[in-house]
């Protein structure tokens, strides 16, 4: 199966296991409001530049351009949500940046395709948009809504854009690797969803620095990969760095205890 006809799958199997999630008021909580609306597009427009980096970029220079929803992210904390930013927090968000860029640099990538790796930074940036968008949504408006309503605008394009036959989806369908990927995915969603709602969307975008580190961890025991010098630190960065961001409060009482 090759790249294209694994996403169309994919993001098949997203639409097919949140409909099982979804009821008519939580899809007319999201079409009747206005963030709801401005979720599905991002959603629907960061996953077509995505899937468009992936098929212009090599692997590592992808996935290292499409981290920049960290900064993103930190910075519509600042700039549109009002949140305050301290030379504290500043500066481990920079070590988080830091940390995933070491867990990601590519050995030996491809020359650069500029229009590529642009439109690959703007799906980052949507990532990062639908995500704040998602807060501003009332409490009864389910990430499963956003995910199904996108999926419905999704499946049908990159059929399109594929040329794929009904016949070959339809037999495609029995891959595991793309149920489990579209599992993974939907269920990790609707978990930092919830979390989200317990803190700022600062210490939100910081957080999903964690999300490579996670991978790499559980991944490379289990192919029996190994780890590069640049890829342990960042993991170090980024593990430190969370645990200092999360655990600010309790740091700064005991320098301000240890200073006195």
């Amino acid at each position: 199966m090759d790249q294209l006809s694994f996403l169309i799958v994919y993001q098949a199997w997203i639409l097919i296991l949140t409909a099982f999630f979804i009821t008519r008021g939580s899809l007319w909580r999201f079409l009747a409001n206005k963030c709801g609306i401005g979720v599905v597009a991002a959603i629907v427009i960061s996953n077509l530049a995505y899937y468009y980096g992936l098929q212009h970029l090599d692997p590592a220079s992808h996935s290292l351009i499409v981290r920049s929803y960290v900064i993103y992210g930190m910075l519509i904390s600042v700039l549109f949500l009002g949140e305050k930013l301290t030379g504290f927090r500043a500066t481990l968000g920079l070590l988080c940046v830091l940390g995933t860029i070491l867990c990601a640099w590519p050995d030996s990538p491809d020359p650069l395709r500029w229009m590529a790796a642009a439109i690959t930074s703007f799906a980052a940036l949507m990532f990062a948009v639908y995500s704040a968008l998602l807060r501003a949504m009332p409490g009864g408006a389910s990430v499963f809504s956003a995910l199904f309503l996108s999926s419905v605008m999704l499946v049908p394009s990159l059929y399109i854009y594929t040329g794929s036959t009904i016949s070959d989806v339809a037999g495609s369908m029995v891959n595991l690797p793309a149920f489990l990927a579209a599992l993974f995915f939907t269920s990790s969603l609707y978990v930092y969803n919830i979390s989200a709602r317990y803190m700022d969307f600062f210490g939100v975008s910081a957080l999903r620095a964690g999300s490579p580190i996670a991978v790499m961890i559980l991944a490379y025991p289990i192919f029996g990969l190994s780890l590069t010098w640049f890829e342990f630190l960042g993991i170090i960065i980024v593990i430190v760095s969370l645990w200092a961001l999360f655990s600010e409060h309790q740091l700064t009482r005991f320098m301000r205890s240890c200073l006195r």
